[in-house]
C-alpha cells in the first residue's frame, strides 16, 4: 500500500493473522468489539516499508481505536534498506470499539509499506 509523505493513512488489512472469536470487519478494516466481549486485548500490526535513499527520515506504525492511539512505534529508517516495523498494545476496548491499523512516513516523496498484518487476542 502506497503511503504518501506525512501523512497518517489506514493500512488495508483484507484479512488478520489471528481473530480467534470472528472480530474482524473487512468493511471497516479492523477489529470491532462485539456485545459481551468487551475487555483487554493484546492488539499487534506488522509489515515493512520499501527502502528510501534518504536515512534518518521517520517511519511509523500505530494502532488505534477511534482518535486514540494505544500503540505504535516510530523509528528512524537506514538509507537504502528496507525496514520491518512491528508495534503492539494491550488495551481495555468496549462495545463497538473499531480498532484499526495506521501508517506514516516522511520520506519526502510516496513510499510503500507491505505485508500489513494484524493479530488481536484476549490474554
Amino acid at each position: 500500500q502506497t503511503i504518501s509523505h506525512n501523512t497518517v493513512t489506514q493500512l488495508i488489512i483484507d484479512t488478520p493473522a489471528g481473530d480467534p472469536h470472528g472480530f474482524f470487519s473487512a468493511a471497516r478494516l479492523g477489529f470491532v468489539i462485539p456485545q459481551g466481549y468487551a475487555g483487554l486485548y493484546v492488539v499487534m500490526v506488522t509489515g515493512y516499508w520499501d527502502s528510501h535513499p534518504t536515512g534518518g527520515t521517520l517511519r511509523q506504525v500505530e494502532i488505534r481505536s477511534g482518535n486514540f492511539t494505544s500503540g505504535g512505534d516510530t523509528k528512524p529508517a537506514v538509507a537504502g534498506a528496507s525496514m520491518w516495523m512491528s508495534a503492539f498494545c494491550s488495551a481495555v476496548y468496549n462495545v463497538g470499539d473499531v480498532i484499526t491499523v495506521h501508517a506514516m512516513q516522511n520520506s519526502g516523496s510516496n513510499l510503500k509499506f507491505h505485508n500489513a498484518a494484524i493479530l488481536m487476542y484476549s490474554p
